[in-house]
């Protein structure tokens, strides 16, 4: 495939998905980094237990990587369904 046929087989969107991607993974990735502060911060604050501040991180883990990703799935199949993408 040479270059010409390239760019027009993604018309450059393959570099916004790659970017949206890296900036989504980076965000939750970051906030899993930080939780172990914030868990800290959020005890002082809050005046609660270790065991009542553990409830936050399993509800966000249970959101993002149940919840969200079961919904992301179901729209992109749908727009996948819809559009009906060519296979080369």
């Amino acid at each position: 495939m040479d270059t010409s046929a390239r760019a027009q087989f993604d018309h450059g969107y393959a570099w916004i998905v790659l970017g949206a991607t890296s900036l989504m993974r980076g965000l939750v990735d970051g906030f899993w980094a930080t939780l172990g502060i914030m868990m800290l911060q959020w005890q002082e604050h809050f005046d609660i237990s270790t065991s009542q501040t553990a409830w936050i991180g399993s509800l966000f883990f249970m959101l993002i990587f149940c919840a969200c990703k079961c919904f992301v799935y179901c729209i992109t199949a749908l727009i996948v369904n819809k559009i009906k993408p060519k296979r080369y």
